[in-house]
């Protein structure tokens, strides 16, 4: 797939339960490239389990997934996806340089490829002077560092973080959102996030989803998203942000 070629991947009516305890509810979404999706939502609302199952890591119930590339996929091709969950999974005994090795391996990379590659990355993360250290020798923040910028070794189309800041100072949050504006414009692909952090989310997407116990409430631009706050919802304040969203949305839900 080239850089130019426009894709999307479409939900249909995507349900997923546990049980009695439903996580998601005929879930009807479209992400386009080009864009960055932000999730959000409470603990629990569904986000982590819509991640995953957009990932393969876990099936639905329900519905259907249809992946819109040169040639239409059920699931996504693997070399056109990078993840990085909540918890990173590192192998403690491995250093950051052995982990990049690994992951170019497994995507086919040369390893001149690969190792072009981590230079780049763990530069762009300024984790340069780390590679040969062991993952049992890093801050929790350092290998939040290290887990998103693997995730971008082979230089997927695809990009899905699941609370990406978790761990990360100020100044690593910072670098995340510059990194991100210019690997979306660079690849012109799909970023989707999850994040609690609503300023964050407030300035990065062109997309917000609302989720709240497995349904989507709202979803649209921020400024769409504003404008119906003032229309449905007769905010008189001037300046809304998205937590004022978030508040309202989950107010009258709970009526």
């Amino acid at each position: 797939m080239s850089n130019n070629s426009k894709f999307s991947i479409t939900l249909d009516q995507i349900s997923k339960s546990y049980g009695p305890r439903i996580v998601l509810k005929d879930i009807q979404l479209e992400f386009e490239s080009s864009r960055i999706f932000g999730l959000i939502g409470a603990n629990g609302s569904g986000k982590t389990t819509l991640l995953e199952i957009l990932v393969g890591l876990k099936s639905y119930d329900s519905g259907s997934i249809l992946f819109q590339l040169e040639q239409n996929h059920t699931s996504i091709p693997k070399n056109l996806i990078g993840f990085a969950g909540q918890v990173p999974v590192l192998w403690t005994q491995l250093t950051c340089k052995e982990h990049a090795q690994l992951l170019g391996r497994f995507y086919n990379l040369s390893k001149q490829k690969s190792m072009s590659a981590m230079e780049d990355l763990f530069a762009k993360f300024h984790l340069s002077s780390y590679q040969n250290e062991r993952i049992e020798n890093l801050s929790g923040g350092l290998k939040q560092r290290l887990n998103l910028a693997l995730s971008l070794l082979h230089k997927p189309r695809i990009l899905i973080w699941d609370e990406p800041t978790t761990g990360l100072d100020i100044d690593s949050k910072l670098l995340l959102r510059d990194l991100l504006m210019q690997y979306s414009q660079e690849t012109l692909g799909i970023i989707i996030l999850s994040s609690h952090d609503l300023f964050e989310l407030e300035n990065l997407c062109n997309h917000l989803i609302f989720l709240n116990q497995g349904k989507i409430l709202a979803q649209g631009s921020f400024v769409e998203l504003q404008k119906k706050m003032k229309e449905q919802y007769n905010f008189n304040k001037r300046n809304i942000h998205l937590e004022d969203i978030y508040k309202s949305l989950i107010q009258t839900t709970e009526k």
